[in-house]
């Protein structure tokens, strides 16, 4: 993907498809993955590209102001969602005109961001749920 593109995994201009995706050539070796394998099999890089990834995204749209200091918090979920789909140039993009997008699913960047911003409402039932949880020994 793009994204792992981005974050070095992949080496720049590899193509987007399964084949590309599964040739260790096309892998840079960062973190010790040189595959899609070790990548899938690797929920620790997965969750630390996820974070570098949203992370880039949040500055991206912060330096083109449609995420601000008084943003609420479901409007920046709903943000941050749709540019885990499009990235965050085309979320600014839609955000700034309604230029809209999809990706190759035909899920808009509309269903994204409300998705994202739906997240929100459910906070607390999510803690909740995760504080009545107990883990297996």
């Amino acid at each position: 993907s793009l994204a792992l593109q981005d974050l070095g995994y992949i080496k720049p201009g590899t193509p987007q498809t399964p084949e590309a995706m599964n040739n260790p050539n096309n892998w840079t070796g960062k973190d010790g993955i040189s595959s899609a394998a070790d990548f899938q099999s690797n929920p620790d890089v997965q969750e630390s590209a996820m974070y570098n990834y949203t992370k880039s995204n949040y500055a991206v749209l912060q330096n083109k102001g449609v995420i601000t200091a008084d943003a609420p918090p479901d409007q920046v979920a709903g943000f941050l969602s749709a540019s885990h789909l499009v990235g965050a140039g085309a979320t600014s993009k839609w955000a700034k005109d309604g230029t809209s997008v999809s990706d190759a699913n035909g899920t808009t960047i509309t269903q994204y961001y409300n998705q994202g911003k739906y997240s929100q409402t459910k906070v607390d039932t999510i803690v909740a749920s995760n504080n009545t949880k107990t883990t297996a020994a």
